[in-house]
């Protein structure tokens, strides 16, 4: 059995929000994600004891954190890791790249989502290509309909770990399906947001995260992992606390706002969580399985979920109607078949009676 290092109720844990003063941008007050039982908040004590157990019994969990009305209810780590562990997220990171999208859009550095990816990566596409490459534009990676061959599954950790050039990959690659009309999730695609990023601004990609969105939260402490020619990966690679992931969710389901301060633009949050693209199938246990804008979105019995999924059983479940937020890490660098009962696992021991509790309770 995993022995756990639960936090303690009665320690306080607080986030400083601070914004740059320059610009004469106003700077956010503290705010603070406070802690408490769940019987405070009409849950019952009991079911998260219960849950809490079930959480020790799951294999290579490192967190499990739950935040509902910005009030902690349940922080719990494992297997070496705590509240200062910096956790890979995986692809969650494609998330909050979507988030920066939207920021960049916002202050006009990316004029639409109708730009095309020829124009900023001519370099890399043969000017005698007869296929559909000329079609594909930031709207259709943000929704992995980008057109491009890849199977996901069979070449996203060779691509990721030993290819010299993770763009002549990609590249290298027909556009063999109309961009906009087939969904097939693509991490090599994603990479390629990079210069839409950093096109007409003159902060590099992680600097542009740290000034328009981390530093603003207080997220100080994080590592992202590079490619093999040094440049920052938009579609995976953040390592950051689990609390602080958890200020990101909390923008998201508050229209991007602490306090009277936007910091996520909430046109954009609105646009990314529509249910746009349906996927026609469920996911564990929710059902009506959509994406939009680098963002996964189903339901629970009529209540919708919005999360961000990493390899290997990342997690970060929004459920704005409770405003409650579920966050949870594992190990990924197992065996994949190992690593893929993470997610599922999780899901159905965890948050799937979770939310059981909390609809009961409404």
């Amino acid at each position: 059995m995993i022995k756990f290092k639960v936090v303690s109720f009665l320690s306080v844990c607080l986030f400083a929000l601070l914004v740059s003063c320059q610009n004469e941008e106003p700077q956010l007050h503290e705010t603070f994600f406070e802690r408490g039982t769940p019987e405070e908040l009409g849950l019952s004590n009991s079911v998260f004891v219960s849950l809490a157990t079930k959480a020790q019994e799951l294999p290579n969990l490192y967190s499990y954190l739950v935040i509902k009305d910005r009030t902690i209810v349940a922080e719990s780590y494992a297997n070496g890791a705590d509240s200062e562990s910096l956790l890979h997220i995986r692809s969650i990171t494609k998330s909050i790249s979507s988030i920066l999208i939207g920021i960049a859009l916002d202050e006009g550095s990316i004029s639409s989502t109708d730009i095309r990816l020829e124009t900023l990566y001519p370099e890399y596409i043969e000017q005698d290509r007869d296929d559909k490459i000329s079609q594909v534009t930031l709207e259709h990676i943000l929704d992995m309909q980008s057109g491009f061959q890849w199977n996901e599954n069979r070449e996203a950790i060779a691509w990721y770990t030993s290819v010299p050039d993770s763009w002549s990959y990609i590249f290298s690659k027909p556009v063999n399906t109309a961009p906009g009309t087939v969904f097939n999730y693509n991490s090599g695609a994603a990479s390629l947001l990079t210069r839409f990023l950093e096109s007409n601004q003159s902060l590099g990609y992680e600097a542009f995260a740290a000034a328009r969105l981390f530093n603003r939260l207080g997220i100080n402490n994080y590592a992202w992992e590079t490619d093999r020619l040094g440049r920052t990966r938009p579609d995976a690679g953040l390592q950051m606390r689990a609390i602080d992931l958890a200020k990101i969710g909390y923008l998201m389901m508050h229209d991007g706002f602490i306090g009277d301060s936007s910091i996520i633009p909430s046109d954009w949050i609105d646009t990314s969580w529509q249910f746009e693209i349906d996927l026609k199938g469920n996911y564990i246990t929710m059902n009506k399985l959509h994406y939009n804008n680098l963002w996964w979105m189903a339901e629970y019995k009529g209540v919708k979920v919005y999360f961000a999924v990493g390899y290997g059983g990342q997690l970060m479940l929004c459920v704005p109607r409770y405003d409650l937020m579920v966050i949870t890490h594992h190990e990924f660098r197992l065996d994949a078949n190992v690593v893929g009962e993470h997610t599922s696992r999780f899901i159905t021991q965890i948050f799937t009676p979770l939310m059981e509790e909390i609809i009961a309770s409404e």
